[in-house]
């Protein structure tokens, strides 16, 4: 089941605006600190936050002087933050310059597996040599709202390191 239609087959969410206005979280402990290690990653840190949701994320990192982009399946989140593009993650990315700063949080679960390789690929693709990619991946028995592929940690270190 997709959530009553709130979640495209492909796993990105179809909200409108009382949607996205919840089942969103921000941290902001972990936003500074991402904002510290993207300043020791780069001089110019150039941050893309695959699967960015409302794009919290990205509109922090801009607030602290950083470059950002969000990229994210759903048509409406340019509608919360304009730095975003609309992709469906399932499916390769082209046009995006590869970035040091490359973050992916709580996205993965929500693309049935056979989507998983595409997400992970492109998150590869959008990754330079020598970049840094945060990835946090539901593990299997966190439950959550639309959560159709929770994978242990050993299982996406393997899926990483043999890409």
């Amino acid at each position: 089941d997709h959530v009553d239609g709130r979640i495209a087959p492909t796993g990105f969410w179809i909200l409108d605006d009382g949607d996205m206005q919840h089942g969103h979280y921000f941290d902001a402990g972990l936003c500074a600190a991402l904002c510290d290690l993207w300043r020791q990653v780069s001089t110019d840190p150039h941050v893309i936050d695959v699967g960015c949701g409302r794009g919290d994320y990205v509109r922090q990192f801009l607030q602290a002087g950083l470059c950002a982009l969000g990229i994210d399946g759903n048509p409406r989140t340019p509608d919360y933050c304009p730095s975003a593009l609309v992709h469906d993650l399932a499916y390769p990315l082209q046009g995006v310059d590869p970035s040091m700063c490359v973050m992916c949080l709580e996205v993965a679960e929500h693309l049935p597996p056979q989507h998983e390789t595409a997400l992970v690929d492109n998150l590869l693709s959008l990754l330079a040599p020598e970049g840094v990619l945060v990835l946090s991946w539901a593990v299997p028995g966190q439950g959550g709202l639309g959560h159709f592929n929770e994978r242990e940690n050993a299982y996406v270190v393997e899926l990483m390191v043999g890409r």
